[in-house]
């Protein structure tokens, strides 16, 4: 019956609204449907979904009081702070190249489980270059630096600089640094993300990375990468979205998936066997 009556209501709307005169209206409803679906909700930590998700979700899956938590994409450390302040015991390892950002980011964290890394990750380490809004100030604070330059001038119509910056892979770091497990794996990288994850492929072969948050947006544009690069990456993750105050299960509907608009994505290992709720019932 419900079936039915939806089938019905979408054909009824579809006669009423494809109309030119309609277009403001359902491009109103098109965006209120984003943001009930947990995207462009970037205003702040609770209506990106980030604040329930470390919270309340996390800990679910957390063993012990030690959780390992790397913050890729670090800028001046908001998202490992707050995780310092919900899960004080962890040990937090973030990563930020821009240099400038980065004396921010050293400076505002003197605390031993709380490990601060000038250099970027990808698939391979080595120098490259990185692109940054051209600023004549260097105390402020650069949110948007970005290893593709289209990233700054286009997408955010700025000047662009250019610096060289070093670059590791997680699986060479983690091997250096002898860290068994990581937790929760937090990468906000401008749309280089899925090179962060191809220089995982050992940890990521072996299980031995729980979580993965990741930021998909219009930068993956620029990067080419699609949201089912990331669910071939990760066969062995179920992907959900964040909401406020809950997530919504992803499947890979290209319409539902494909959506190059700020949103927050967490892949859970399936050892964990996440519900709906992406809570872990094993």
């Amino acid at each position: 019956m419900k079936k039915y009556l939806r089938k019905y209501l979408k054909k009824t709307w579809r006669r009423l609204a494809a109309r030119p005169s309609f277009r403001k209206i359902n491009e109103f409803f098109f965006e209120c449907s984003l943001n009930g679906l947990g995207i462009l909700n970037y205003q702040n930590r609770f209506i990106s979904g980030e604040q329930n998700f470390i919270e309340q979700i996390f800990p679910l899956f957390v063993t012990g009081t030690n959780p390992t938590i790397f913050d890729v994409g670090a800028n001046v450390g908001d998202y490992t702070n707050f995780c310092h302040k919900v899960l004080p015991n962890s040990l937090i390892v973030a990563f930020e190249p821009n240099p400038i950002v980065f004396h921010l980011l050293e400076k505002r964290f003197h605390r031993e489980n709380i490990v601060t890394n000038m250099k970027g990750l990808s698939s391979s380490p080595g120098l490259i270059k990185f692109y940054d809004k051209k600023d004549d100030s260097k105390d402020s604070k650069h949110s948007h630096a970005s290893l593709y330059k289209e990233v700054i001038e286009d997408i955010h119509g700025a000047e662009s600089e250019e610096i060289e910056v070093s670059m590791s892979t997680l699986d060479f770091y983690v091997e250096e640094k002898s860290i068994d497990r990581i937790n929760l794996l937090k990468i906000d990288t401008e749309g280089h993300e899925l090179e962060v994850l191809k220089g995982a492929s050992k940890l990521l072969s072996q299980d031995k990375i729980d979580l993965i948050q990741i930021e998909f947006n219009e930068m993956n544009i620029i990067s080419k990468v699609f949201f089912r690069d990331f669910t071939e990456i990760l066969p062995n993750y179920k992907p959900y979205r964040l909401l406020p105050t809950g997530v919504i299960p992803l499947n890979k509907s290209p319409l539902k998936t494909e959506l190059f608009a700020f949103q927050n994505i967490v892949f859970v290992h399936e050892r964990f066997q996440p519900n709906e709720a992406m809570k872990p019932t094993s």
